[in-house]
């Protein structure tokens, strides 16, 4: 099979047929391999969060919570459909890369890139927690794709939309000010994409960036800078130091190893090419295309790290996950141009055997997280809402009330709920000022809610409720037939 063999519109339909299987099988793999959404309670925030509708939130600003709220408006609540969302997150990076690819090679290169892509656990298991993460990977790659359409074409629709994205990726996560960067410096320091950079072309970008982003930025002025004010007091007084500068450069060789096996497996076992195709290489540095692509793939690495210092900050390794597009491409402009197209099956059998095996492993997979002893990671949480439902609506409440507590109860149950309660963020009006006042809470009414026996959960929901309020006792059966016990404290709606 070769690029000349295929047809046009094979040419379109095989990368994306690809896609949605990749698509289908991260999302089973999802579904069946893991007893709850994630680990840290993460994916239970972004919908509890997001249905409140606000320009930002106290940890984060508020892009990927509306995302969540905007998908559960059209699916049902359920695990499945929430994996379905992290599988078609993946899926929309994998397209956009997919036209990345399109400027630097055939279909042969192309399925290449995504079969590398696929194989990189960010875009893939990572990928799965969907959160502020992994919700910039689709950004960052579109971001990239009409910054590239933009040094193409100049047209002023392209402008628009790296501004859009440029905001939307700020939006998301305030990290995402390492890839403006990244893109800023290839356009001053380099002359085509300078000569756009000052001319009619940028203005609009620069327009377009801060019409979309300046309602949050009023409302963190607003809101006294809340989430900025929240990640200077996540640190632990010890910031980065060289070891784990020199961790995070080399994290990367160990998240692309398998796509540097992908890549070697296209290539012949003692072909006369070299390792490195010094060539290759020197023509994309050619073209500005190519110098975007280094610039894109070099220097929000290089950044964080700089960031990491400049505010004091401990690198994390899943600050880099939206980082992986890039590398993808990198990596297969590595394998000599004449493979692509003769080993393309080599690359759609990877894509086939990697999507079919992370299904097969999801049950296996399964056992080993049934054992994660990681908060409410394997609690019976939806047995927990319903059981919330059934206290609130003996007692005589409406939908809609207002539940707090312990965030790891409180947001699953907003989310599985069918009741659609809200949470109150941080347990507190102070933050929730500008959606949710002590008034409205109790003419809502409100519900607190805390594992029994902790004391420090109870006295928060003290302070919140009626002193005399007495709680409701419920117990729910677990997975291996555990016991767990709760207080809910029911304060009904005041008239």
């Amino acid at each position: 099979m070769t690029d000349t063999a295929l047809s046009a519109r094979s040419r379109v339909l095989l990368p994306l047929i690809l896609i949605g299987i990749f698509v289908l099988a991260l999302t089973l793999h999802g579904y069946l391999s893991r007893p709850s959404l994630d680990r840290y309670g993460d994916m239970y925030e972004n919908y509890a969060w997001g249905v409140l509708w606000q320009w930002g939130y106290y940890k984060h600003p508020p892009f990927f919570g509306w995302e969540t709220a905007a998908w559960f408006l059209v699916f049902p609540r359920t695990d499945f459909f929430y994996f379905l969302l992290a599988g078609v997150n993946a899926g929309v990076a994998l397209v956009a890369l997919w036209r990345i690819a399109n400027r630097f090679g055939g279909t042969g290169f192309q399925v290449l890139v995504l079969a590398l892509a696929m194989v990189m656990p960010p875009i893939s298991f990572l990928g799965l927690n969907f959160n502020a993460n992994s919700a910039m990977t689709p950004i960052w790659a579109l971001l990239f794709l009409f910054y590239l359409r933009g040094l193409e074409k100049g047209r002023l629709g392209d402008a628009v939309a790296i501004g859009a994205f440029g905001a939307i990726a700020m939006l998301t996560k305030y990290h995402s000010v390492v890839m403006l960067g990244a893109l800023l410096i290839h356009a001053v320091t380099d002359r085509e994409a300078r000569a756009l950079l000052f001319s009619r072309f940028g203005l609009v970008a620069m327009l377009a960036f801060a019409a979309v982003i300046g309602p949050h930025l009023l409302w963190l002025y607003g809101n006294d800078f809340l989430p900025i004010t929240y990640a200077a007091e996540q640190d632990d007084g010890e910031g980065p130091n060289f070891p784990d500068s020199a961790l995070f450069l080399v994290t990367p060789l160990g998240y692309c190893a398998l796509s540097m096996v992908v890549a070697r497996s296209m290539r012949g076992l003692r072909d006369a090419f070299p390792l490195v195709p010094v060539g290759q290489v020197r023509d994309v540095w050619a073209r500005a295309e190519g110098r975007a692509l280094i610039h894109f793939a070099v220097w929000p690495l290089l950044l964080t790290i700089l960031l990491g210092y400049l505010a004091d900050a401990e690198l994390s390794a899943v600050w880099g996950i939206p980082f992986y597009t890039a590398y993808a491409v990198i990596i297969a402009l590595l394998v000599p141009p004449v493979y692509y197209e003769a080993h393309i099956r080599r690359a759609i059998g990877a894509i086939l055997i990697f999507s079919a095996l992370i299904v097969a492993i999801a049950p296996f997979w399964y056992r080993f997280e049934s054992n994660v002893d990681s908060g409410y990671y394997n609690a019976p949480l939806p047995a927990i809402s319903a059981e919330v439902d059934r206290v609130w609506e003996e007692a005589g409440g409406p939908e809609g009330f207002v539940i707090f507590g312990q965030a790891a109860l409180a947001n699953p149950v907003s989310f599985y709920s069918k009741l659609d309660p809200i949470t109150l963020e941080a347990d507190s009006f102070e933050v929730a000022r500008h959606y949710m006042t002590p008034e409205q809470a109790l003419k809502r009414g409100m519900l607190g809610l805390c594992k029994a026996g902790d004391k420090a959960c109870e006295d928060i929901v003290r302070s919140i409720v009626p002193s005399a309020l007495q709680p409701k006792t419920f117990t729910v059966k677990g997975r291996n037939g555990q016991d767990w016990t709760f207080n809910a404290w029911v304060s009904l709606p005041v008239r």
